[in-house]
């Protein structure tokens, strides 16, 4: 700011020799005996105006950049952070579903087989889901259907929901 300034009041000061010594044709010396800072203040005032306004407005742009990467790198975290617990998560969801179809097959193969195709369809949504920023209400609530259904099939009547979702 400092060093634009003075810049600014050399350039201006340049151009008032120029008028005054080259154009006029007075003499240098005539010139800087006339010369006071008045001369100067309303050249001074406009230049510190400009200066602040182009100063403000790139630190304003450096801000609002900053801040920009900062929320892409929280989010950028967090959906590494969901991710690494959704990896988790799925295989141990997985082996116990396949253990319960273990299980259920002995027992009632029907139930086996329903299990089955509810865990093929929640997994072919899952994949389809991942690869989509946003999915529907409608298949979100399907997915939790098919989860739920997989996980009574395991755990019997222990486990009672109730779904209320307004229209």
């Amino acid at each position: 700011f400092v060093s634009s300034l003075v810049a600014s009041l050399l350039i201006i000061f340049l151009l008032r020799v120029f008028e005054d010594v080259v154009i006029e044709g007075s003499t240098f010396e005539k010139f800087l005996a006339n010369e006071s800072p008045k001369n100067y203040l309303f050249a001074i005032t406009i230049t510190i105006i400009v200066l602040l306004t182009v100063y403000l407005f790139y630190f304003y742009k450096a801000i609002s950049e900053e801040r920009i990467k900062e929320q892409k790198l929280i989010a950028g975290t967090a959906n590494a952070k969901f991710e690494s617990l959704k990896n988790q998560i799925d295989p141990h969801f997985l082996f116990n579903t396949l253990n319960s179809i273990a299980a259920l097959i002995r027992i009632n193969p029907d139930d086996a087989e329903q299990v089955t195709e509810s865990l093929a369809d929640l997994f072919r949504y899952s994949l389809r889901a991942s690869k989509t920023p946003l999915v529907t209400l409608d298949d979100e609530i399907h997915s939790v259907e098919l989860y739920l259904s997989i996980e009574k099939a395991r755990f019997g009547s222990r486990l009672i929901t109730q779904v209320h979702i307004p229209d």
